[in-house]
């Protein structure tokens, strides 16, 4: 059994429609991703039952993640139902290195994703995957 940490990170989410905006201020440890799955799912219960969603996260502060975070992310992204997910990465310390941890995890997963400096173009971008479903 491995030690239990306290949580690095936080996040929050917003709904818009049928996008769940979630911010979050990094670092993050694997306690951040399971309260932040815990919460997804009880938000997706709750708002997008049989409907199609699709996810937009702001990143800010220093955005990387533990490798035991990351797959157990992978796990979670894996059983979700997010049809895509647009990351606005203009207020990451690592911009950078985060895309290139999270490419892979959501490539892995087979979920639709993209990259990009502003909410209103990522919210854009979703809207549009979610319009050819």
């Amino acid at each position: 059994m491995s030690p239990t940490f306290p949580v690095h990170g936080r996040c929050t989410f917003t709904i818009d429609k049928n996008i769940i905006i979630i911010d979050t201020l990094g670092p993050w440890n694997l306690e951040f991703f399971e309260i932040l799955h815990s919460n997804l799912q009880q938000t997706v219960q709750e708002n997008f039952k049989n409907k199609a969603y699709g996810i937009v996260v702001e990143l800010k502060g220093e955005t990387l993640a533990t490798q035991e975070g990351l797959n157990y992310h992978l796990h979670k992204v894996k059983q979700g139902n997010a049809k895509a997910i647009a990351i606005n990465m203009v207020q990451s310390s690592f911009a950078l290195t985060t895309q290139i941890q999270f490419e892979a995890v959501y490539n892995k997963a087979g979920l639709k994703n993209e990259f990009f400096t502003d909410t209103t173009t990522a919210k854009e971008w979703i809207e549009s995957v979610l319009l050819t479903l």
